[in-house]
């Protein structure tokens, strides 16, 4: 079953910035494959009001955001998934003409299929 993970980031974003979001025992090394494969989406938000100013709510702007440069890692060569120390690293790219807030959204797949050149699933 895959996991996805929403992130309110605090910093607001103007063009093109890098991002490392740790998930250790999430993202793991597979014995018959590679690092898990992740998906990162990105949406501008907008805080929530309130005394405690909660994490707020994605909204639709007009300003062109996405996301590039998806890097999945482990930084321990370990079978035991509590070890592996690992996490996602990505860029956020934000075309506008002042600093936006964005939130992602981190999803990690349990299982690839692996597929050979010239194979067909």
């Amino acid at each position: 079953m895959s996991q996805s993970f929403r992130k309110y980031w605090r910093d607001p974003v103007q063009g093109r910035t890098w991002f490392n979001y740790n998930l250790p025992g999430i993202v793991v090394k597979r014995p018959s494959s590679s690092v898990s494969s992740v998906i990162v989406t990105v949406c501008e938000y907008k805080l929530a009001g309130g005394i405690f100013g909660g994490a707020g709510s994605l909204v639709r702007g007009d300003a062109n955001i996405w996301v590039s440069s998806v890097h999945p890692y482990i930084r321990v060569n370990s079978q035991d998934l509590i070890e592996q120390n690992g996490g996602v690293e990505f860029v956020v790219n934000v075309d506008w003409g002042s600093p936006l807030l964005v939130a992602t959204t981190i999803t990690v797949f349990d299982e690839d299929v692996q597929v050979e050149p010239g194979e067909e699933v």
